[in-house]
C-alpha cells in the first residue's frame, strides 16, 4: 500500500509507482479497477478524502472552528494475486438532484467516464445515492 499525500506532485509519485509496480507483475487492488494506462489527465487528478477528528490541541494550534479536518490522499493498493475485479471507482462527491445522481467513474476498461443514473433505473439509482466519493463498483 502507498499513500501519499492529495495533491497533484503526490498523485505523480503514485502514478510513477504503479508503473513500476505493474511492470513487476502486481495485481493492482485499489482505487484502479484496471491495469491500463491511467485516463485522469491534468490539470485533474486521482484523490481522495478522509474526514478525520483533530484533538482540541490541534483545532486550536490551526487556528480551526471545526473539530474534524478532511485530509486529501492520493493511494496505492497492490498484491500478488488478482482480488475481485471492480466495474468501477466513484472519483469525485455524487452530485444529487431531484430523481438524478451524475456520478464521475473510473471503469475496467480503462476510462473516465460520466454518468447519470435516473429514478427510472430503480436499483442502480437507489445504488447511485448511497454512493460517495472513493466507493467501488462491484
Amino acid at each position: 500500500m502507498i499513500v501519499e499525500p492529495g495533491t497533484p506532485a503526490g498523485w505523480q509519485r503514485v502514478l510513477a509507482a504503479r508503473e513500476q509496480l505493474l511492470a513487476g507483475g502486481a495485481q493492482l487492488l485499489a482505487p484502479c479497477p484496471h491495469a491500463k494506462v491511467c485516463p485522469v489527465a491534468a490539470p485533474d487528478w486521482c484523490h481522495f478524502a478522509q474526514r478525520v477528528a483533530r484533538s482540541r490541541t490541534h483545532r486550536l494550534a490551526k487556528r480551526g472552528t471545526v473539530p474534524y479536518e478532511d485530509e486529501k490522499f492520493a493511494y496505492l493498493a497492490v498484491a500478488r494475486r488478482p482480488a475481485v475485479p471492480l466495474t468501477a471507482r466513484v472519483l469525485a462527491s455524487p452530485r444529487s438532484g431531484s430523481g438524478k445522481v451524475q456520478l464521475k467513474l473510473c471503469t475496467s476498461d480503462g476510462q473516465l467516464r460520466e454518468r447519470l443514473v435516473t429514478k427510472r433505473e430503480g436499483e442502480m439509482f437507489r445504488t447511485a445515492r448511497r454512493l460517495d466519493w472513493g466507493d467501488a463498483l462491484e
